[in-house]
């Protein structure tokens, strides 16, 4: 239907009023010329503005992001012909004088200034009615654009090497035998501290304690199970703000020190940086001799409780450790005796990395006529499912006698015996 069907001053004055919302002279109207594409119903305008920003572990901030401010006019109206903005292509850059082109001799009312670009038009026809258009036209302001933002700090990363592995220090050998053989359970998260010097001998920590995933490969390298490696799992250690030096790292269990590394060099993490050290990167290493069984072996569990493994338990079902005592061949025989003794520091004496029966101690059952030859002497816990001690001693038992075992004869060290 062409636009002459159409009352020409109405057509232009609604479309003046729609875009400008401005009162209107009726002595005026008489000047006003109808736009010739299009009779708008509703014009609706939105403006925007969005901001994203990203903070370190410290709180500063490292990243302002400000996206462009958005001004959206948003367009119902009735199509008289199909050309102008009723025919356009998604994406077209317009100005204001491109749309009093476009749609007549009278602008529909845009800001004069800025690039304006034609946006989403979605097309209705309706049976015995004018088609119907909706489109939205969107003022960019790159002329607006921030010249300068807030100051923030870019929080970098340095990496760590892998690491050679280190034996257990003292303190850890004990806190492992004193779970063993006094029942002391070893309790609290693994966290790992960085330092500036050997944290044994006055080094100074450089961050703060770091909660770590347990450790939990592990596995034997040798082939009776007396020796195994545990590896760690990744740690992210968080950044500073100012530059550290590094030559050491502790990794602690509730006051337990399991393990210090002294790396292979000393590395310095720059201010704002996070010390990265991957899966693997540290490993620790524990021989635990003549600790044999049919399953896993000694040191592999010990080392797997110590760091932290919620599936290792070295405590146990009993207040005491049970102790079987076995002519020279085990495989396939029964004990010829098997007693408990107590779990505790009266009957198992500790120092450093070594455990020994403080007492002497005897069996309970009485050897028969012609006495036994016991060889092997094994000693485990209930509900652990290993030997913690493998003693290979002859000692002969008369007729009507138990099995006497001296003071210091049942050792388990971990250094090797």
């Amino acid at each position: 239907m062409p636009a002459a069907s159409f009352d020409a001053t109405a057509a232009a004055a609604a479309s003046i009023i729609v875009h400008t919302m401005e009162a209107l002279d009726p002595a005026v109207l008489e000047t006003l010329q109808p736009e010739d594409c299009l009779l708008v119903q509703s014009c609706q305008r939105s403006g925007s503005s969005q901001r994203i920003e990203e903070t370190d572990s410290e709180g500063n901030l490292v990243l302002s992001i400000h996206y462009d401010q958005r001004l959206v006019y948003a367009i119902q109206a009735d199509v008289l012909e199909w050309d102008g903005l009723a025919d356009y292509h998604p994406g077209r850059a317009l100005s204001s004088r491109a749309l009093d082109f476009a749609n007549g001799s009278r602008a529909m009312q845009f800001e004069d200034s800025g690039t304006l670009v034609y946006v989403a038009p979605q097309q209705t026809a309706g049976a015995g009615q004018l088609p119907s258009i909706s489109f939205q036209i969107e003022r960019l302001f790159a002329d607006l654009d921030t010249a300068a933002y807030p100051t923030g700090t870019a929080a970098s990363y340095t990496y760590l090497s892998a690491q050679a592995a280190a034996e257990l220090p003292a303190s850890a050998t004990t806190a492992l035998l004193e779970a063993v053989f006094h029942g002391q359970a070893i309790t609290g998260n693994l966290t790992a501290t960085l330092y500036n010097g050997n944290p044994a001998a006055g080094g100074t920590a450089v961050s703060s304690a770091i909660t770590c995933e347990p450790w939990t490969e592990a596995g034997a390298i040798v082939f009776n199970g007396d020796t195994a490696l545990i590896t760690s799992t990744g740690i992210t250690f968080p950044p500073t703000g100012s530059s550290r030096t590094v030559t050491h790292v502790r990794f602690s269990r509730a006051g337990v020190t399991a393990l210090d590394v002294a790396l292979a060099s000393t590395v310095t993490i720059p201010a704002n940086h996070a010390l990265i050290a991957d899966a693997g990167d540290f490993s620790a290493q524990l021989e635990w001799p003549y600790g044999m069984s049919g399953g896993t072996g000694p040191a592999e569990l010990s080392l797997r409780y110590l760091f932290g493994d919620p599936t290792v338990d070295l405590i146990g079902t009993s207040g005491e450790v049970t102790i079987n005592c076995y002519p020279g061949v085990m495989d396939g025989s029964e004990p010829l005796d098997t007693f408990r003794v107590p779990r505790n520091a009266a009957t198992w004496g500790i120092i450093g990395d070594t455990a020994s029966n403080t007492p002497a101690l005897a069996g309970t059952n009485i050897a028969p006529a012609g006495g036994w030859a016991v060889q092997i002497i094994t000693v485990g816990i209930d509900g652990v499912g290993t030997w913690f001690i493998r003693r290979e001693r002859l000692i002969s038992v008369g007729a009507g006698q138990t099995v006497p075992i001296t003071a210091g004869l049942l050792v388990a060290d971990l250094n090797g015996l």
